[in-house]
């Protein structure tokens, strides 16, 4: 087999530099960032997240973690060597903003095109996670998940792949399928782990699940160049695009993991919230062949 890195996995010595809230993602760095809930790094803190996050780091842990508040309440952050953890908590959240965020995320410098070479390449994303802890009210719902980003460079259209290894909604929502999205003007592919139809599980993944755990589960899955056609061929014929039928001219372009919150429901919007934790061990983007 052969096999080209794209991204390693990442070692952080600190958390404070890679913190990103509210902006776009900057190319070539890794962060841990945020949407939707406010100032994440306003406060160093040494509280104890290890309840929502399963992750406590080693030695100073104001030097690894950061909140929006300077009590025990709020979301916040953690990153130490090769783990990250997220706290979402919209209960504190300032924004009005429908979506709440953390990931782990990283946006390329350099021109990656995955499907360029060998017919049998796939695009591998491997990594550990758990999520310990979820609560959610008035009909608000959560999941994890990996996104990519990927750009149709001969039209300049970008659009998104999101595959959940979490979801409140439980069996139901295992979708596959391609949407429109909104808030991005964009359209986004649905899938989960153990589904097949735009991504394939690698061997020894964990599958989708609705119920937290708190020990490490290793989650793999792979893009091949006829699930990259095939996400291609749903674009154009149900929603109506002209994306290029051609593999060789889409670029990676970004990879976020982490949890969200959606705050819709039935209940007024002080009625719809939800808190999640996540922890994510050793994230790695890789090119693998026969």
């Amino acid at each position: 087999m052969k096999m080209r890195i794209l991204y390693p996995s990442y070692h952080f010595a600190e958390l404070h530099t890679h913190i990103n809230h509210d902006q776009a993602l900057p190319v070539g760095r890794t962060v841990v960032h945020s949407s939707g809930l406010g100032d994440i790094g306003a406060y160093a803190t040494d509280r104890d997240l290890s309840s929502y996050t399963g992750f406590v780091p080693e030695g100073d842990l104001a030097r690894y973690q950061s909140s929006v508040s300077a009590t025990d309440a709020g979301s916040a952050l953690q990153a130490q060597g090769n783990t990250v953890g997220l706290w979402v908590d919209s209960m504190t959240s300032p924004s009005a903003e429908r979506f709440k965020v953390a990931q782990w995320a990283y946006c390329w410098q350099e021109s990656v095109f995955p499907w360029a070479g060998e017919h049998n390449t796939r695009l591998c994303i491997e990594l550990d996670a758990a999520v310990p802890y979820c609560d959610m009210y008035g009909g608000a719902i959560s999941y994890a998940y990996v996104a990519i980003a990927i750009r149709d460079c001969a039209n300049q259209t970008v659009f998104w792949l999101q595959q959940s290894l979490f979801d409140t909604r439980g069996k139901r929502y295992r979708l596959e399928g391609i949407f429109p999205w909104a808030e991005m003007n964009s359209l986004i592919a649905l899938g989960y782990f153990g589904g097949k139809y735009y991504c394939s599980p690698l061997p020894k993944t964990a599958m989708l699940t609705d119920q937290i755990w708190r020990d490490w589960r290793y989650f793999g899955v792979s893009i091949s160049i006829t699930q990259l056609l095939r996400v291609i061929a749903s674009a154009n014929t149900r929603l109506g695009q002209r994306w290029s039928g051609n593999p060789e001219q889409y670029r990676l372009e970004l990879i976020g993991v982490g949890p969200e919150v959606c705050t819709e429901g039935t209940g007024g919007f002080n009625e719809r919230h939800g808190r999640i934790g996540m922890k994510i061990r050793d994230l790695r983007v890789s090119l693998q062949s026969e």
